[in-house]
């Protein structure tokens, strides 16, 4: 198909005769060619060389309009800092092309890449699903979602998520968000569920297991925490997690008794934390007094009363 689709570009100029003219010419017919061919076959640099090139040589609005689509995502999937704005320029000057969707869900693929949910979120509101390839509808559905979670929206995120069941590629994390949303809600058994069948093998399985652990913490099952939290505390989380981790660790070690295990796990938590939480502190501070460090102990449960 995409074979079909490049000679039929190829062709288009009056000039040549077959495709492979096209690519060998040394004019705008042959660098859109060897530009679009270059982009199937992901290199991107060469290809934003090659449109490059073709760009200077003043092309009609048809072909010029095929360069900048196909210069706009390469910059875009290369991930060069003009992407954006190249992208946007696209739909200003374009903005009724058959490609509006394409481009705008880089876009939003772009925010979304540089952590920039809100932005992100924005455009990919304004795309159907419909308007893409299964595939790329599984990719809208999915970044939206995430997106949503992230600026607090859950209803929404979870109607794109109920629309990857079945999508494979997707089941772990459909599945993870599901079940993030749940917990958000206070559903903690449903959410337990949704945890615990992410499989072992995915990049959120270790976040699965410290929710499930922050459940297990909320019903007060400290010897259940203090065993998980030492293997989870090992593998990979985002910041704020291993953060949390050590807190909930610490604070069931002090329950547990193991003032000395509270006092490494918490320290490390309140030298790190924005805000400590006062139970941490309290913990801290009470496990401390339990091991002689008697300063430290003052200067921690002093905290707790200010």
């Amino acid at each position: 198909m995409k074979r079909k689709y490049l000679a039929a570009l190829c062709i288009a100029s009056a000039s040549v005769i077959t495709a492979q003219n096209a690519y060998n010419s040394a004019y705008a017919d042959g660098y859109l060619c060897r530009g679009i061919s270059m982009y199937e076959t992901e290199n991107f640099v060469g290809c934003i060389d090659q449109l490059n090139q073709l760009l200077l040589t003043n092309p009609d609005e048809e072909v010029r309009a095929e360069a900048e689509y196909y210069k706009a995502m390469a910059l875009f999937r290369n991930g060069d800092k003009e992407a954006l704005g190249a992208l946007k320029t696209y739909l200003d000057c374009y903005p009724s092309s058959p490609r509006r969707h394409e481009v705008r869900f880089a876009i939003g693929s772009w925010h979304f890449y540089h952590d920039q949910y809100v932005s992100a979120v924005t455009e990919f509101d304004t795309l159907s699903s419909d308007a893409f390839d299964n595939a790329t509808a599984a990719d809208l559905c999915y970044r939206r979602a995430f997106c949503h979670i992230r600026t607090g929206d859950y209803d929404t995120a979870e109607r794109d998520l109920l629309r990857l069941r079945g999508v494979k590629r997707y089941a772990d994390q459909s599945a993870y968000y599901m079940a993030v949303i749940q917990y958000s809600r206070g559903n903690y058994s449903e959410a337990r569920r949704g945890f615990e069948s992410i499989n072992k093998r995915s990049d959120l399985h270790n976040e699965a297991r410290f929710y499930i652990c922050h459940i297990d913490f909320a019903d007060g099952k400290y010897a259940t925490v203090k065993s998980e939290a030492e293997s989870i505390l090992k593998g990979s989380l985002p910041e704020n997690m291993r953060l949390e981790m050590l807190r909930i660790s610490g604070e069931s070690n002090y329950h547990l008794g193991y003032y000395d295990n509270a006092v490494s796990l918490l320290k490390e938590y309140a030298d790190n934390a924005d805000d400590a939480q006062r139970t941490a502190l309290y913990a801290l501070g009470v496990s401390e007094f339990n091991t002689g460090n008697y300063s430290d102990a003052k200067n921690h449960l002093g905290q707790v009363t200010l």
